[in-house]
């Protein structure tokens, strides 16, 4: 079964980047440039995992997931990664309340260990 990706990042050459990698490993693959939009997209599509920046315009990431956390069975489940910037303490212990427990650092950012991450965590490693 193909598994669907939200890709949620406000800077379009590493959205292109991220969407053209997912597209290669065979996910559906679901694209906003916003928190807000982010938002609306998860909630009507439900994808099986969420790839999203924290810090991005309109609505930020934190406050996005904490929206998908509230929302429901699903959205208590769903997997996501967060993509950030900085190592910023405030950031990191925010998105660990949501139950988000793993990050990349932006600069650091390695496309094989995105999609290993995100494959190890749709197949229960």
């Amino acid at each position: 079964m193909v598994k669907k990706i939200l890709i949620v990042e406000d800077e379009k050459l590493e959205l292109m980047a991220l969407v053209a990698r997912f597209k290669m490993e065979n996910f559906k693959v679901f694209e906003a440039s916003d928190g807000e939009e982010g938002l609306k997209i998860a909630l009507d599509e439900h994808p099986d995992f969420i790839l999203s920046d924290i810090m991005m315009p309109k609505v930020t990431g934190i406050e996005m997931i904490t929206q998908i956390r509230q929302s429901g069975e699903w959205g208590k489940a769903v997997p996501i990664l967060m993509l950030t910037g900085v190592v910023e303490a405030e950031s990191i212990s925010k998105i660990v309340e949501q139950g988000v427990h793993d990050y990349i650092i932006k600069g650091a950012m390695n496309m094989d260990d995105v999609v290993k991450k995100v494959n190890d965590k749709l197949s229960g490693k």
